[in-house]
């Protein structure tokens, strides 16, 4: 699954709600907004993680370093 692939999806079901299809220029700002939130997320996520194994397992520890 791609970003593009996921901010067309979304963009697909925002479009569901609404009663008339969006316009082109409509769907490339809401396909920014995902786009942008999606990219948001994935980098908190990868952080927490990121930050969670360096708790866990400690930085420097051999592994990869």
């Amino acid at each position: 699954m791609t970003l593009e692939s996921l901010t067309n999806d979304a963009v697909g079901q925002i479009e569901e709600v609404f009663s008339k299809k969006l316009t082109a220029q409509e769907t490339e700002k809401v396909s920014k907004i995902v786009e942008k939130t999606l990219i948001k997320a994935v980098t908190g996520v990868t952080k927490h993680y990121v930050d969670a194994a360096s708790l866990c397992c400690g930085r420097g520890s051999g592994y990869g370093s």
